[in-house]
């Protein structure tokens, strides 16, 4: 081997040797501290990103860096978000590792994640007739959002307040609050619910009606009642309305049937003084329904060999009704050449 080979070899060796005592020399000038126990706020969006500033403590000058932060779970696996955090391991303590890239060193502490943020709560002032519904269910719940719960648990409370001499006679003071999974409580919403004064104009009257004779029901619940903004009208409620009916007497039509007229009376006080209107209402009664008949069975009858006629006598059919009594049923009986005469 010539001396400008050996000279080639013996500066390789020693490469790699300056090489590999200058990685001994990074590994050996890195240290690095992580904190350990911190507690987290996850934000306002249920995530929290976490850098390496956040866990180191002290000096990294003897680290090249970069550093890298890698995420483990209670089970020692990497979270598949890491090194991001979300409501997934709320009130969860993890495992936080920084790896400085250079020279693979790491420290490793702990931190606890915990949601503070309460729910975000909206409400709208809506105005509704002072006979409809004033229930969430009907006019609508109020909304929130929230990162961590998204069904964060809603409430209510109602404050009524009476008004005289206003086209809103009530209003009510619905006062929202939310609760979330972690006990964060959102900040109230106050909603006002304004119930419109009554129109009487807009009153609709129940319309004239016909009601079958058998076992006849012409109570209001059954005949109609009156009706505002499709709602009936009653005495209770912040309309201020009363309501009362009269009806004449009942005037016989037929056997069973009869007829009446109900008169619907609605007065409204406001304001020291009353209006009122009226509306009438005709109810029938009648037989609607025809008689049942049952007919006697087939027979025979033999005619004269001689004069080819003969002489019968039908039994008489059965008829039955709910309103007319039997004395009042008349049976025709028909044959193949029109009615026959009894």
């Amino acid at each position: 081997m010539n001396k400008k080979n050996i000279a080639k070899i013996s500066g390789f060796f020693s490469l790699l040797i300056v090489l590999f005592l200058g990685s001994i020399n990074i590994n050996a000038q890195c240290s690095m501290n992580c904190n350990s126990g911190l507690n987290i706020s996850l934000d306002v969006n249920c995530s929290a990103t976490i850098t390496p500033d956040m866990v180191l403590e002290g000096s990294t000058s003897g680290c090249a860096g970069p550093f890298a932060v890698e995420i483990y779970d209670l089970s020692g696996n990497l979270i598949p978000t890491s090194p991001t955090v979300n409501g997934n391991y709320v009130n969860q303590t993890l495992t936080i590792s920084v790896v400085d890239l250079s020279s693979s060193n790491s420290c490793s502490g702990t931190m606890t994640f915990e949601d503070y943020y309460p729910p975000v709560i909206n409400c709208s002032n809506i105005s509704i007739a002072c006979n409809a519904s004033s229930h969430p269910d009907d006019i609508g719940f109020a909304t929130v959002t929230d990162g961590c719960d998204p069904n964060p648990i809603l409430n209510y409370t109602d404050q009524i307040i009476d008004l005289n001499c206003n086209s809103t006679v009530q209003q009510i003071i619905r006062t929202w609050t939310a609760t979330d999974a972690n006990g964060n409580a959102a900040g109230t919403c106050e909603q006002t619910i304004s119930l419109i004064r009554p129109v009487l104009a807009d009153i609709v009257f129940p319309a004239d009606t016909i009601i079958d004779c058998t076992n006849p029901d012409t109570a209001p619940t059954a005949t109609g009642v009156p009706m505002l903004n499709g709602q009936p009208v009653t005495n209770t409620g912040a309309c201020n309305l009363w309501i009362y009916h009269t009806d004449t007497p009942q005037v016989p039509t037929c056997e069973g049937s009869f007829v009446f007229v109900r008169t619907w009376h609605i007065s409204e006080t406001w304001c020291g003084s009353s209006t009122s209107v009226s509306g009438t209402q005709t109810i029938k009664v009648k037989d609607t329904t025809g008689p049942q008949i049952t007919c006697p069975d087939d027979f025979t009858v033999n005619a004269n060999t001689t004069s080819c006629t003969g002489t019968i006598t039908i039994p008489a059919a059965i008829a039955t009704d709910d309103c007319s009594s039997n004395n009042n049923i008349n049976i025709q009986v028909t044959g193949p050449n029109g009615p026959v005469k009894p």
